[in-house]
């Protein structure tokens, strides 16, 4: 029996990750932890301030990007530990990141579920360039990082599929939310 659950978004840039983790945060009243949030609070970045260094680069380059994932990590297992569920919002966008966040779920015997978000690419296009016209968002992705995460991105394999709830975040937020109650075995 788990006394805790650990759910990480996953998905491209764009995809509504965040709309759909605030959503069922709020459903659920899980803790919730946001990369972005983390990223820029390590970068000594208010969260509206703009990395304009590009995809793999300053506060987006690999390594700062394993610091990130790894404080998230801590702060997930914390979380755990003291019986808070959580959930992580970040793309998760590599095998080894979602493994991680797997290891850490088994550790503190928290079940484990990876939420992932699509979206068709013509929405993400018209989301991304609202984001950025109204520059009010947390994130700093654009068009252009959609385009290069999507060719980088790690596809969830067959066993991650078996603890994979799939959504099109087209579709209205309460019928994904209630999708996705209908699929965690809380």
């Amino acid at each position: 029996m788990y006394k805790t659950t650990l759910i990480i978004m996953s998905g491209l840039s764009g995809t509504g990750k965040s709309a759909i983790a605030e959503a069922l945060s709020k459903k659920l009243k899980f803790k919730i932890i946001k990369s972005d949030i983390v990223r820029k609070k390590m970068a000594r970045l208010t969260k509206t301030q703009r990395s304009k260094e590009g995809f793999e680069k300053g506060i987006y380059s690999k390594e700062f990007s394993i610091k990130t994932y790894d404080k998230l990590f801590d702060l997930a297992g914390k979380n755990l530990r003291s019986k808070k569920n959580t959930i992580l919002d970040a793309t998760f966008s590599t095998f080894e990141s979602r493994l991680n966040a797997k290891t850490i779920a088994e550790k503190t015997n928290s079940s484990f579920f990876i939420i992932y978000c699509d979206c068709d690419e013509q929405e993400v296009k018209k989301r991304l360039t609202m984001r950025e016209i109204e520059n009010k968002d947390i994130s700093d992705a654009g068009w252009e990082v959609y385009q290069k995460q999507k060719s980088n991105f790690n596809h969830l394999n067959k066993e991650e599929k078996k603890t994979t709830i799939f959504i099109d975040t087209k579709k209205d937020t309460d019928f994904n939310i209630n999708f996705i109650l209908n699929h965690l075995k809380l």
